[in-house]
């Protein structure tokens, strides 16, 4: 399995523990434009991760075209979940650049903020690399390099998490702070 492989694997892991550990009772899905559960509206935000990271931005940061967008991160009765890939034109099955954006569905911050923590507290186990805090991002931010490469940030109620096959290394390079600040600029 290449690294590439296991960092997407790692990824939507750990939003899959993350969503579990916030004591989801079920799954539903949340894709751009419509936020249910079980065919059921959910009260909060309904964003288009696709707008909040454009095929126009995940070909900049991985420098290839890339294909036509899939949403491969489901939400469920207490988190929406709202998700957007990019796969390189080419490129491996994982060569990719993705968004994860996670509200909780009663839109608390409290829930927000666990949901961050734990996964910074997850980060070492899943990732084998400890986080990195990262200043000026959000409320709080943090990157993970090991296996993982990707930026998880907190703003508000939203936890936002970026990643890009393409940028490797214990701390986050410039390319992908630029585009973090992008994605938030988007943000409802």
């Amino acid at each position: 399995m290449s690294k590439n492989s296991f960092t997407l694997i790692i990824l939507l892991t750990m939003t899959a523990l993350l969503l579990g550990l916030a004591g989801c009772g079920g799954v539903g899905t949340a894709n751009p434009g419509s936020a249910t559960v079980a065919g059921q509206p959910v009260k909060g935000v309904t964003i288009d991760a696709c707008a909040l990271l454009t095929k126009a931005d995940a070909e900049q940061i991985l420098g290839k075209p890339v294909e036509d967008p899939t949403h491969p991160v489901e939400g469920s009765e207490t988190f929406n979940v709202f998700s957007c890939e990019y796969k390189m034109q080419g490129g491996t099955a994982l060569d990719n650049a993705s968004l994860i954006v996670t509200v909780p569905a009663a839109g608390d911050l409290q829930t927000a903020q666990i949901a961050f923590d734990t996964g910074k507290q997850q980060a070492q186990a899943a990732y084998n690399a400890a986080p990195v805090d990262v200043p000026g991002l959000g409320d709080t931010a943090y990157w993970v390099g090991g296996a993982g490469n990707n930026l998880s940030i907190l703003k508000g109620d939203i936890n936002v998490t970026l990643s890009a096959s393409t940028q490797k290394g214990d701390a986050p390079a410039q390319a992908i702070l630029d585009l973090a600040k992008t994605v938030l600029s988007r943000l409802p």
